[in-house]
């Protein structure tokens, strides 16, 4: 993982725990948060996009792993994977974008609830719904997984301790912007190679194919 770009609350907790110290089944609510891709996009490099794509891939078949309970891992750790108290399944939400630059399709199989966002200040929606489970469930907690780890997870676990669940962002199910291009520092990095006649026809062919932001 790298540096945070969004700095956790104080209340939130960023655990580095396996499976077996704990499962995600404990949390009463599990939210997969999708990358902005107004911000994130894969590296524009075959190589690098062949590596991220397994990356994503394994990160599907870890979290489907962990939600299912027929599951090899599930089984080999069911002393550790206990369900909630009174909640014989946990909910599982899923943040996503409305286009298609979505990369956790696959874990999603297991969501209950899926919110749609347009922007990653799209939250009126997703606020109104968790209040209301605040409201009825308060000592209910919440696990976070998904991408990226240093900015949208963070973002959307500081948000939900707002409201006042007991967060836990799960950073096994986590991916990091390494891998990552940020559009806006792409495209910064992009005016000052302009500005120093250093622009390349590579990179600048990639900006014009539509890599800016």
């Amino acid at each position: 993982m790298t540096e945070f770009l969004i700095e956790p609350n104080s209340q939130v907790v960023i655990s580095n725990a396996d499976v077996k110290e704990l499962s995600l089944l404990s949390f009463h609510i599990i939210i997969i948060v999708e990358p902005d891709p107004e911000t994130w996009m894969i590296i524009p490099d075959e190589k690098f996009e062949h590596d991220l794509n397994y990356i994503i891939k394994l990160f599907n078949k870890g979290l489907d792993a962990e939600l299912d309970p027929e599951s090899e891992i599930y089984l080999e750790n069911n002393t550790a994977v206990t369900h909630p108290p009174a909640n014989p399944e946990s909910r599982v939400i899923w943040i996503r974008y409305t286009n298609d630059d979505n990369y956790f399709d696959d874990a999603a199989a297991f969501c209950n609830v899926i919110f749609r966002f347009f922007d990653y200040d799209d939250t009126a929606n997703l606020e109104f719904y968790l209040e209301g489970i605040k409201n009825a469930n308060p000592t209910w907690k919440v696990g976070i997984v998904g991408g990226m780890f240093e900015d949208d997870v963070i973002r959307i676990a500081n948000f939900i301790s707002e409201i006042g669940f007991s967060t836990t962002v799960v950073t096994r199910q986590c991916i990091s912007r390494n891998a990552f291009v940020n559009l806006d520092e792409l495209s910064r990095y992009k005016s000052w190679l302009d500005r120093y006649g250093m622009m390349d026809d590579d990179l600048d062919s990639g900006v014009e194919n539509g890599l800016e932001a």
